[in-house]
């Protein structure tokens, strides 16, 4: 079977440990970048779609779903799923039409100056602003500020730089993370997820701790906000975190390609080879 991992160049640790992965379950497998590469002269029978953070726009999908042999071929998350989530703006309004809470998010994708007057807004409201370059992954590059001109500084340093952009929300106190991880768009796995500095960032890699939490002994309002995620989107493999805050969980974000490195390492299972072993049939 030939296998297609579409991935960005900056490729997740995820990405890698896939391919090896399939590699040694005996099945054909080659990268697809997208930003460089067109996927017309190439054939593959399965697809995985893996990225490293938020895309700028869907040519990706618009190019899989042009793909004269893909109506034959699996997909690890349709393309039509994919797009429903890709993008804080999509996932901002998919909560909002779900009514569910969650953290508001602006993203910059022009010149800094002309978003002054939200980024104001969004600083009166909150005192401290989050910044989070779109082509990051893992918390890298992500920065507080309380200081609305030291942050305009920041970006317009950025932005002279290169074509960056960003993803700007408003601080919020929390006391960790849950996520709960879907496969066959059903509960998978959940854990809990907590920085030991007292850190804005929960990510694992970043140091934060790890608790495992049995699906069974899930918060009920969790759980129902997440299938509610979960039949919306018609996503096979996803992860949703939830910000635990003073007032309550919140939304924070849907994850199409929640990383396994760390979790594989703390679970002590092999979660690559169990989803492509459920996922690929000959």
């Amino acid at each position: 079977m030939k296998i297609l991992i579409s991935t960005t160049k900056n490729q997740p640790p995820t990405a890698s440990l896939f391919l090896r992965k399939v590699n040694e379950l005996g099945h054909e497998v080659e990268f697809w970048f997208p930003e460089s590469e067109s996927l017309r002269q190439m054939r593959f029978d399965y697809l995985i779609p893996l990225y490293t953070a938020l895309n700028y726009d869907d040519s990706d999908l618009d190019q899989i779903l042009s793909h004269q042999d893909f109506l034959e071929t699996n997909s690890l998350n349709a393309p039509e799923s994919l797009r429903l989530v890709r993008g804080k703006e999509r996932q901002m309004k998919m909560f909002e039409d779900l009514g569910l809470p969650h953290i508001f998010s602006l993203s910059i994708v022009n010149e800094p100056m002309k978003t002054r007057p939200e980024l104001e807004l969004l600083f009166a409201s909150s005192g401290k602003i989050v910044v989070k370059p779109f082509r990051s992954n893992k918390g890298l590059g992500v920065s507080v500020y309380d200081d609305l001109e030291d942050l305009f500084r920041r970006l317009e340093e950025d932005f002279k730089k290169s074509d960056q952009r960003w993803l700007i929300q408003p601080w919020v106190k929390n006391k960790g993370e849950t996520r709960i991880l879907f496969l066959d768009s059903k509960p998978f796995l959940s854990f809990y997820k907590k920085s030991e500095s007292d850190s804005l960032l929960n990510n694992l890699n970043q140091g934060s701790s790890i608790t495992d939490i049995p699906l069974h002994k899930l918060d009920s309002e969790l759980l129902e906000m997440a299938k509610s995620v979960a039949s919306h989107t018609k996503l096979n493999w996803f992860a949703i975190d939830f910000l635990d805050t003073e007032s309550g969980p919140v939304c924070l974000e849907v994850n199409t390609s929640p990383g396994l490195v760390l979790t594989s390492e703390f679970y002590k299972r092999d979660f690559v080879t169990e989803i492509l072993k459920h996922e690929i049939k000959e």
